[in-house]
């Protein structure tokens, strides 16, 4: 069967399951805002429509399986990326069903996801921050066709910076 990914925009109605997954363990281990559902919602439900923080269902063959967002890392606060430039993206996801947990899915997400993000003629490069005790997240980005670039620090703790640019992009299956 082919696996076909699509992304919807959140909608009021991903709400709930998208609380359910973020109390999942194997989600609550590495994205833990420490909030209740109700805060959850709130805070996503800021988003719905937003042009910087852009949050999306991800769908594998019509099934919701997981959460993942860009976002304008040079137009984002609260001391994240204040030396990026327009054209950086960032990205941030996760796996919601745990049926679906290292079966390389994540792998496919991300790789649909960012081929969707570099047909955007303005965006060069795209980023994300992995705990670096997330050894799972990151082997999945090194898939992809991440490079770590260092380790810094972000607001939420110690992360390893890991980026694709666009002119490193070759063929888009060629990692999976």
């Amino acid at each position: 069967m082919i696996q076909q990914f699509t992304f919807k925009p959140l909608q009021e109605t991903d709400l709930d399951l998208l609380c359910d997954w973020l109390n999942e363990p194997h989600v609550k281990e590495w994205w833990d805002d420490h909030i209740t559902n109700d805060e959850i919602k709130s805070k996503y439900r800021m988003r719905i429509g937003d042009s910087v923080v852009v949050p999306f269902i991800a769908y594998l063959n019509k099934k919701p399986v997981g959460f993942i967002q860009y976002y304008h890392a040079d137009k984002v606060g609260d001391g994240w990326w204040p030396d990026e430039i327009e054209g950086t993206i960032g990205i941030d996801q996760f796996i919601g069903e745990k049926e679906l947990i290292n079966r390389g899915i994540g792998t496919k997400m991300i790789r649909a996801f960012i081929n969707q993000l570099f047909l955007d003629p303005n965006v060069k490069k795209i980023m994300t921050d992995v705990d670096p005790k997330n050894s799972r997240a990151i082997r999945c980005y090194e898939k992809v066709g991440f490079e770590f670039v260092k380790e810094i620090m972000t607001p939420d703790g110690s992360a390893y910076l890991m980026v694709m640019n666009k002119n490193k992009l070759s063929n888009p299956m060629e990692n999976l």
